[in-house]
């Protein structure tokens, strides 16, 4: 109860509307509740409480009027006003306050163990001065480790991390080993199978957590605690009984801890035990409870234990050297090639998440001096029979092409046997691979690799002559392996290419449609050619006139787009986004290509299979008409007007039908415009020539002769060409329908020999020759004797 102290008589007021109201009048005091401190003002007429503001080391307390306290509860948000009696009381209770918040974790050093928690507060008073002998400590009690106290401990536990008395409050935990009593009462309440204390330890454990102080972590994480420590966190009320996690039999018996290397380190050793567990914690125990301040504070335990593993190994390069120098062994069991594998990809990723650049360059780069690319890992690893380690092939190779891709490249470069090389290994398992998320990481890794705006544009030492890193890889790879794309989709014209057909052998007899296949079957085979799609819709946005040559040559659309056919939806879509990117090339050469094999027909078929049904790929259809009609594509509109104009007419719940017809429409127009003027012109040509033909000769005749100038031979390029896709000659296969390019010289003027020799003589002819020579008139040759005579 206050002191009943006429420097302490207030009135309370509280801001409510902007409207100051009177709350009533008492008695203001200090008071401090399980390691807290509270303003408190009491009823001057009866013991009850008025007013309860927890005082905060970063609340404004501010003076107005020399009787005025005004503030905000950063609990309630509120604007609370105290208004003393007496000046020089309002002068003394805000000093009391301040001094407090400024020296609050330095004045207290008492602490009562004799008392407990059996009265809700104490009164307190806070010294203005270090000086006064008066002065009396805050006092906060920690009540006795019993089944009795441990709603009381909850409850002191639950506030502490709000509290400025932190620091206090945790030292005297961790000098009373209070962690440890506490975890002897959790031992006993599971013998004794007492499931409401249980809960309670739950709730003491996650606020501890929530206290977010390294020490604490450092106690409850140690060899010592830490099984009893997940222990309790299998108690967690929110998932039940039936639901409960068994954390302790995790880490004791299915988390297994090998060396496939030894360390010969204790200290490596403890740091890589005490990081797993720390990252079992913050991912599986206490992924629902940690605020961001823990969270923060865990990863950053991780990260440096993370550093010094990995600046460990990258300074002992024996530990490489013994590392590498297994991979080459030649007796080496699957198993143990398997858990190599996967730990050379746990090292990469602590090694890409880390911070510290300098730390990171330096452990890849003493990868690349050990050669890692060419020891097989990856080689290995992609035809390993265990899934686990096929991906984490997969995720070495991605992490190599995140952090420097032209190595990479450079690295297939140079590979000089075709059937064993890196690329080879990585298009036989994306196109043979069973496991989908195999296919999907190596999927990326492709487009990484392929990727033109990933290429330097300076040319690399490393490179034979002056190509670029770009010229040399895009030849490298459209020499040797872009026809693996062709496997799942074209069997018949992969058999002269050995890279192709290891791959289709790999692959298997998954597309024989003769003989019963299981769905597992059906779905791999349905997946190949899907994911064929995307790869050859991805060269043709990113690789110009060789993607370009490649498509026209096979003729690979012909086989993609009866793909549109299948029931399949997914494989049908992928077929559609092919077509999408050949037309968004905007190339006349992919353009006549479709419109000469009737490519957009089984599009159209794709279209009335599918109905007016709204879909996925009613979408992409209806998507690509879109774009032809936006970009006014002339040889397509034209061509989906004569030949499916009819059927297009009635398609009316959209307006993209309608308005590529329109289109269509005005082209015909125009079209016909045109000739109508040029029959016209030519027409008014001829009637004038023959009118004025008689006084055109005698207008010759009446002239001298003059040399005339033939006309030039110089074609201008059309600008629409591909500056590098040289001018073509079409002409059929023997063996089928399909296109082949080659290379012709187109000459336009044929002169005769003697109109190609030089109409001047030498120097030493003109000297002899007095006489001058006649002039020779070229391009035109009248009979003038003919005409004289007749």
């Amino acid at each position: 109860m206050a002191e009943k102290d006429i420097n302490k008589r207030v009135k309370v007021y509280k801001c409510t509307n902007n409207d100051w109201q009177d709350r009533g009048t008492g008695y203001v005091s200090l008071v401090t509740d399980a390691g807290m401190v509270f303003l408190e003002v009491e009823f001057e007429a009866s013991p009850t409480e008025l007013l309860r503001s927890r005082i905060s080391d970063n609340a404004s307390f501010t003076s107005q009027k020399d009787s005025l306290i005004v503030w905000t509860d950063k609990d309630t948000d509120e604007d609370l006003a105290l208004s003393f009696q007496i000046a020089q009381g309002c002068s003394d209770f805000l000093s009391q306050i301040q001094n407090w918040q400024a020296r609050s974790a330095s004045v207290l050093d008492g602490w009562d163990q004799s008392s407990n928690l059996g009265d809700d507060s104490r009164e307190i008073f806070v010294p203005s001065s270090a000086d006064d002998d008066d002065a009396t400590e805050i006092v906060i009690d920690i009540p006795p480790v019993n089944l009795n106290a441990l709603e009381d401990i909850h409850k002191l536990f639950g506030v502490m991390h709000l509290s400025p008395l932190k620091d206090r409050f945790i030292t005297k935990l961790l000098n009373q080993n209070y962690f440890g009593k506490l975890f002897d009462l959790f031992s006993l309440c599971e013998d004794l199978e007492d499931a409401a204390s249980l809960r309670t330890l739950f709730f003491i454990f996650r606020s501890a957590v929530l206290i977010n102080d390294p020490s604490i972590f450092e106690l409850l994480f140690s060899d010592e605690y830490i099984l009893k420590f997940m222990g309790v966190f299998e108690y967690d009320p929110g998932l039940g009984t039936k639901k409960r996690i068994p954390h302790r039999e995790y880490i004791q018996k299915q988390a297994v801890f090998r060396e496939v290397v030894p360390f010969n380190n204790e200290e490596i050793l403890a740091k890589i035990h005490q990081t797993f567990r720390l990252t079992y914690l913050r991912d599986v125990v206490l992924v629902r409870f940690l605020d961001d301040a823990s969270f923060n504070t865990l990863n950053s335990t991780i990260t440096f234990n993370n550093t010094d593993i990995i600046v460990w190994v990258t300074r002992n390069g024996e530990y490489l050297d013994r590392l590498f120098s297994r991979f080459r062994e030649a007796g080496l069991s699957v198993e143990d090639r398997k858990y190599l594998i996967v730990f050379l990809h746990e090292m990469m990723i602590l090694a890409k998440n880390l911070q510290n650049i300098d730390v990171k360059a330096r452990f890849f780069k003493v990868l690349c001096q050990h050669e890692y690319l060419s020891s097989g890992v990856i080689h290995q690893g992609l035809m390993h029979p265990d899934v686990v380690a096929r991906l984490a092939a997969a995720g070495i190779l991605d992490i190599s092409l995140s952090w420097d891709s032209s190595m990479v490249r450079i690295f297939i470069i140079q590979e000089k046997h075709h059937l064993s090389s890196l690329m080879f290994f990585i298009l036989k398992a994306f196109l043979s691979d069973r496991e989908m998320g195999v296919r999907v990481q190596l999927g990326e890794n492709l487009r990484n690799l392929l990727d033109v705006s990933n290429f330097q544009a300076e040319s690399s030492t490393l490179m034979s002559g002056t190509s670029s890193e770009r010229e040399v890889f895009l030849t490298t790879f459209y020499d040797r392996y872009v026809t693996a794309f062709l496997a799942p989709l074209d069997r018949d014209r992969i058999k002269k290419d050995p890279v192709a057909m290891a791959i289709s052998d790999a692959i298997g007899d998954i597309f024989d449609t003769s003989r019963e296949q299981d769905s597992g079957t059906r779905d791999l085979a349905n997946a190949l050619r899907e994911a064929s799609c995307e790869m050859l819709a991805f060269c043709i946005g990113h690789h110009g006139y060789r993607a370009k040559y490649f498509i026209l040559e096979t003729n690979i659309a012909g086989k993609i787009s009866q793909l549109l056919l299948s029931k399949e939806k997914p494989v049908v879509l992928a077929a559609v986004r092919f077509l999408r990117s050949m037309i968004a090339a905007k190339d006349d050469y992919y353009n006549r290509h479709l419109i000469r094999f009737k490519l957009l027909d089984p599009l159209i078929e794709a279209l009335k299979r599918n109905g007016a049904r709204y879909n996925l790929l009613n979408s992409a259809i209806l998507e690509l008409f879109e774009y032809i009609r936006k970009e006014n594509v002339a040889d397509l509109i034209k061509y989906l007007g004569e030949m499916h104009g009819d059927y297009l007419k009635g398609i009316d719940y959209v307006e993209t039908f309608q308005l590529l017809l329109i289109k269509y429409s005005q082209m015909q127009d125009y079209t016909q415009e045109q000739d109508t003027q040029s029959l016209a012109s030519s027409n008014s040509t001829l009637s004038r020539s023959r009118s004025d033909g008689g006084d055109l000769d005698d207008e010759y005749f009446s002239k001298d002769d003059d040399i005339v100038t033939p006309p030039s031979t110089s074609v201008p390029s059309s600008p629409s060409e591909d500056r590098e896709f040289k001018p073509m000659k079409r002409a059929k296969s023997p063996e089928d329908d399909t296109f082949v390019l080659k290379k012709s010289k187109v000459s336009l003027v044929d002169y005769s020999d003697e109109d190609d020799a030089s109409p001047s003589t030498s120097d030493s002819a003109a000297k002899s020759e007095d006489k001058p020579q006649p002039k020779k008139k070229r391009g035109i040759n009248f009979n003038l004797n003919k005409r004289s005579s007749s």
